[in-house]
């Protein structure tokens, strides 16, 4: 059974999110909150980051099912070019997360240690999604079944990479993340694979969208169009 994917997804609730990150030929890099640390911490924190899945389309249907049914499959070449990475899975309180304290510990003062954090996970925790106006908590939540890769820009000042987060209610990622559009992790219409849309309606009106960009040339838009499948077909047959 295949367990990764040659692709690359990111995936929403929304398909105005989707057509914005086609008009812009590239993902912007938003502050998103790491939750599942509280045990250890009195606040969670937050990093600029661009999140797909590394998930064959064989096992994507409970992923989409959580997160939405609009999304972009990049080729992960692609990914690897743009210094895309695995995340790295961790039990908060293990072995492996003590040695990692101690080596920060020992690096106080080296401005790059702080970079650890942006790229680790925990491998189980709770998760609060903020959906139809209000958080919402899931508990024992796997994030270790995401296969996560992550883009954090490499370029943003280290003081800006890791925000402490203390109350999720009052945490505004929109003006956070204001700062980060410079660091947009673009793409061409080649590097695409697929695009998701929920159904034929929202396949026709993406079309549409789709030539109305000025980003891309005619066969750019071509190209595109032609990577457009739905949710419910996906459902159906893969």
């Amino acid at each position: 059974m295949v367990v990764n994917s040659n692709t690359l997804f990111q995936f929403t609730g929304s398909i105005d999110t989707l057509i914005k990150i086609l008009q812009s030929g590239g993902f912007w890099p938003r502050y998103c909150i790491e939750f599942g640390w509280r045990e250890r911490l009195n606040y969670d924190f937050a990093v600029p980051q661009c999140c797909f899945c590394d998930i064959p389309f064989s096992a994507i249907q409970n992923h989409m099912t959580f997160y939405g049914d609009y999304g972009i499959g990049m080729a992960k070449d692609w990914g690897i070019n743009k210094g895309l990475s695995p995340v790295m899975y961790v039990i908060p309180g293990s072995h492996f997360v003590k040695t990692i304290n101690a080596i920060r510990r020992a690096a106080k003062g080296v401005e790059e240690n702080t970079r650890f954090f942006a790229f680790l996970k925990c491998y189980k925790g709770v998760n609060h999604r903020y959906k139809d106006g209000k958080w919402k908590q899931y508990n024992d939540f796997f994030y270790y079944n995401e296969r996560e890769w992550r883009y954090v820009p490499k370029d943003i000042p280290t003081k800006d990479l890791i925000v402490k987060v203390k109350e999720k209610e009052v945490f505004n990622s929109d003006d956070l993340s204001l700062t980060t559009k410079a660091y947009m992790c673009l793409f061409h219409a080649d590097d695409v694979r697929y695009i998701i849309v929920k159904d034929d309606y929202d396949r026709i009106k993406l079309i549409s969208e789709i030539r109305k960009m000025s980003t891309w040339s005619s066969d750019d838009k071509e190209l595109l169009s032609s990577k457009i499948l739905t949710h419910s077909l996906i459902k159906e047959d893969i």
